[in-house]
């Protein structure tokens, strides 16, 4: 049982079960004596020699390895043009048949990063972006769309609906573009007026060089600090969507990430501060692709930003700005030091590689958008049994594949975790990321709190049809089990508290025989301080995983 900033107290269980009582999750023993098979799926991208996707591949082409250990694939599936194919003959022995589509249905979660990004750029893509959807949109997948700034907002949740699609973007391009990041003022490297100081050759020299250094540190903190945003942003939405099935993924829209953000001609070793920062931009890179992977969402990555002088423009020497003297070429690269040029790509790369994904600069972004659908409606999905169930650690996936000519990509890796910590994972994630229903009915009503204390006992209840839920009979009666996840957020949508309890259900013969004039009811209190917050209660079966979620606002006086 785990407790957040609430406390909770069980008033009354279930109406038509008296005796039955509530229990901590981990003091529970498994309803039904079964065993859960923890099947880890991969989805391959295959491309030929022209990067399109590649058919005709069976399971046999393909070798899975996880943390170097070879894994005999389980489960195989040809997804092609968004249809689920039974897998090529001779692919498995046995293969079973296809799941329905919703394992498959793919799931955008349109990400636009206004930390790196300049309004005129990101307006344009959005642009191409209502284009797209117009032209080549025909339904059959779901897009949700989110912002990030200073906060993060989502516009839209899932939604197949052109029309909601469009007016999201439109909002989308209204909201503002922060530039959290902006490139290093490299030209100064080749201002006539600082020629020979690097050397140091005097005391303005020094000043100079100590002046870049200092221009350096101010503007790796400031790609830090965006990069930090951008990637609280990622880390909660996949954790809001972990619980989700389908086809995940985000397309990210930025400006590209600098990670060359100081001057290389007047870097210092002892410059402690700055490798510390350049460090942990480092693993905030490696947590966003772990968790990406854990929730697995596939990340590809738009550069919006239209690229200027693709020249070698900036000499550390500064003997030349990276021009001739006669103009006659665009740029001079003989008799010139290594230049310091920026780097907005490499960040990009390492989200979509890790992730399964693909980075695309700027350019034809229309194209973009495209080659994103296609790759999405064809691929494979390798599955194999997990060797270590629900251990909650990183795993690493390689997938080899024995034919010459096709290029792959998968994601880097996975978390098996259990059913209760992805629920765990999205009910603790903002408000600002929206909780989906689920298909169980749920309802919840809150009373009105006892008077004259600081922390207010709120009575809450909820409820469904007994009928959505999966009753069995065992010895004389009839049992099921339901899973109740309480999670409450404040004003600002952060999650100030979250508790999950287990009800089990026992039911005489009459009572199982008027099962569809009943509701499964469940009683609490919740302790909090006066305040508005919003309660969220979301309720399992314990034999299919079918959930249901319920959402209240509550304002206490």
């Amino acid at each position: 049982m785990r407790k957040g900033l609430l406390s909770i107290a069980i008033a009354t269980v279930i109406a038509i079960a008296a005796s039955s009582a509530g229990h901590a999750a981990d003091r529970v023993a498994p309803l039904t004596e079964r065993i859960d098979v923890s099947v880890i799926n991969v989805d391959v991208v295959a491309t030929d020699r022209s990067g399109k996707p590649l058919g005709g591949l069976t399971a046999g082409d393909f070798e899975v390895y996880e943390d170097g250990h070879l894994q005999p694939i389980t489960n195989f599936f040809v997804i092609a043009n968004a249809g689920v194919l039974s897998a090529p003959a001779g692919s498995l022995p046995g293969q079973p048949s296809p799941p329905a589509d919703q394992h498959f249905r793919r799931k955008v979660v349109l990400l636009i990063d206004n930390n790196f990004i300049e309004k005129p750029p990101r307006d344009a893509a959005l642009q191409l972006l209502d284009r797209f959807i117009d032209d080549h949109f025909a339904g059959g997948y779901d897009w949700s769309v989110t912002t990030v700034g200073p906060d993060v907002e989502t516009l839209l949740p899932f939604t197949d609906d052109k029309a909601k699609i469009h007016a999201a973007l439109s909002r989308a391009r209204k909201t503002p573009a922060f530039n959290g990041h902006v490139g290093l003022e490299r030209e100064i490297l080749s201002d006539p007026s600082h020629r020979g100081l690097r050397e140091g050759m005097d005391s303005t020299g020094e000043l100079f060089g100590e002046t870049m250094r200092f221009k350096g540190r101010e503007q790796t903190m400031r790609n830090l600090m965006a990069t930090r945003k951008s990637a609280i942003a990622l880390v909660e939405m996949c954790r809001a969507y972990s619980a989700e099935e389908g086809k995940k993924l985000v397309i990210l829209v930025t400006g590209g990430m600098e990670r060359n953000t100081s001057f290389s001609a007047y870097d210092s070793d002892k410059d402690r501060n700055m490798r510390d920062m350049k460090l942990e931009t480092e693993q905030i890179l490696d947590a966003m692709t772990r968790e990406a992977n854990a929730a697995n969402f596939n990340i590809y990555v738009i550069n919006a930003k239209i690229r200027g002088m693709q020249a070698l423009q900036h000499d550390v020497s500064n003997k030349s700005a990276g021009l001739t003297s006669n103009g006659s070429a665009l740029y001079d690269t003989t008799g010139a030091e290594p230049v310091d040029v920026s780097d907005v790509d490499s960040s990009s790369l390492k989200l979509a590689l890790g992730t399964g994904g693909l980075y695309m600069p700027g350019g034809r972004i229309d194209q973009s958008f495209e080659k994103i659908d296609t790759e999405t409606s064809n691929f494979y999905s390798l599955g194999y049994h997990s060797p270590h169930p629900e251990d909650g650690m990183y795993h690493h996936i390689r997938v080899v594949v024995r034919r010459p000519g096709v290029s792959i990509r998968h994601r880097d890796g996975y978390v098996d975790a259990s059913v209760d910590q992805r629920i765990e994972q999205t009910l603790r994630a903002p408000m600002s990321f929206p909780k989906e229903k689920g298909a169980l009915r749920v309802t919840v009503e809150v009373g009105r709190p006892d008077p004259g204390a600081p922390t207010l006992s709120v009575p809450v209840t909820v409820a469904l049809p007994m009928s959505s839920l999966t009753i069995i009979p065992r010895d004389k009666e009839f049992v099921g089990r339901v899973h109740v996840y309480l999670s409450v957020y404040d004003s600002a949508g952060r999650n100030v508290g979250y508790h999950h309890e287990i009800q089990n259900v026992a039911l005489s013969s009459q009572q199982f025989a008027q099962l569809a004039e009943t509701n499964f009811r469940y009683k609490m209190k919740v302790g909090l301080k006066r305040g508005d917050y919003t309660v969220a209660i979301t309720l399992r079966d314990d034999v299919t995983n079918e959930t249901g979620t319920a959402v209240k606002d509550v304002r206490l006086f």
